[in-house]
């Protein structure tokens, strides 16, 4: 508005790099939800993006993730990425069966993505999370000042 943005194309390029491993073409909606925080949005999305929590909040999580691949947010341009690597057998890095249920995998997907996952930011309030078994698209949209869904 005030004429001093970049182009579009320059304001989206580390995202479109991140995520060029990702087929996305190849990923379908799976499900849409709604939640409402008594918090600051900023703090709700920082939540996805930190790897120091983990251990005590998700220990089980924590477990499956290898701490020399852990990487906190790392700030390029107006965006923020972490990322962070899984552990366990050799084809999928993290057991993600259930009995004999697995869940499932977007075809194409990079090597890079078959054992990580990890988040970016569009500042201020959009985060987009990708893993080796979805990728989510989170839209924090603050509803008053102390309310944020």
């Amino acid at each position: 508005l005030d004429g001093k943005a970049l182009e579009f194309d320059s304001f989206i390029e580390p995202i479109r790099s991140r995520y060029s491993g990702y087929p996305l073409e190849n990923c379908h909606r799976g499900n849409v939800a709604f939640f409402e925080f008594q918090s600051n949005f900023k703090l709700v999305l920082d939540n996805w993006a930190d790897n120091y929590h983990l251990f005590a909040v998700h220990p089980a999580l924590d477990q499956t993730m290898a701490n020399e691949d852990r990487k906190s947010l790392e700030n390029v341009g107006p965006h923020a990425f972490c990322r962070y690597g899984f552990i366990g057998d050799s084809d999928t890095g993290i057991e993600l069966t259930r009995g004999d249920v697995a869940l499932p995998r977007a075809e194409g997907m990079s090597e890079a993505y078959q054992r990580s996952g990890g988040l970016g930011t569009i500042f201020p309030n959009i985060g987009l999370f990708a893993s080796p078994t979805c990728f989510l698209f989170i839209n924090m949209r603050p509803l008053a000042v102390d309310k944020c869904p």
